[in-house]
């Protein structure tokens, strides 16, 4: 059990461990560079189009926190590649019981 000290020394750990726990494997922890040389940004067309579904189904999974992780821009929705093939591997399956 931690010190009650060390507790304090950091107040928002709490805050930060449940903003990890609701990230998708590939963005929990600390922040990363994103290295945009070798990472293209993705216009929503361009996701839906890659992942065979509608612009309007991958609005809605965004809105209810499911589907590719996305960056937000002022007046922009972008999706990073890197993030949406991270998250097609997540939704691979071996049988229908997976």
């Amino acid at each position: 059990m931690p010190h009650p000290a060390e507790k304090d020394a950091d107040p928002d750990r709490d805050a930060r461990a449940a903003d990890d726990a609701a990230k998708p494997p590939e963005l929990a922890g600390p922040a990363k560079e994103i290295d945009l040389a070798h990472d293209r940004l993705l216009y929503p067309i361009e996701v839906a189009r890659l992942i065979r579904r509608s612009e309007s189904s991958l609005r809605r999974d965004r809105s209810k926190k499911r589907g590719p992780a996305y960056v937000k821009i002022p007046g922009r929705v972008l999706y990073l590649e890197s993030h949406v093939r991270a998250w097609l591997e997540t939704r691979k399956r071996k049988s229908t019981r997976d």
